[in-house]
């Protein structure tokens, strides 16, 4: 089971589970994205709605 915190990989993205919310507590599933604001909302086939947060790897250099 994936809990909320935990990290995982989508098509080579890495995505930070932000909450999970079973369908019969959402009214209206369109709103989630701006309620969290998190940058993607997938519907599993349990009917639970992952609400996760993209982790941006970035590789920085210093500049003198």
């Amino acid at each position: 089971a994936c809990l909320v915190g935990s990290e995982m990989c989508i098509r080579d993205r890495h995505w930070r589970v932000i909450a999970k919310i079973p369908s019969h507590k959402i009214d209206d599933p369109n709103s989630l994205k701006k309620s969290y604001g998190c940058d993607l909302v997938i519907k599993d086939r349990d009917n639970v709605f992952w609400i996760l947060e993209e982790i941006i790897d970035a590789e920085f250099e210093e500049i003198s």
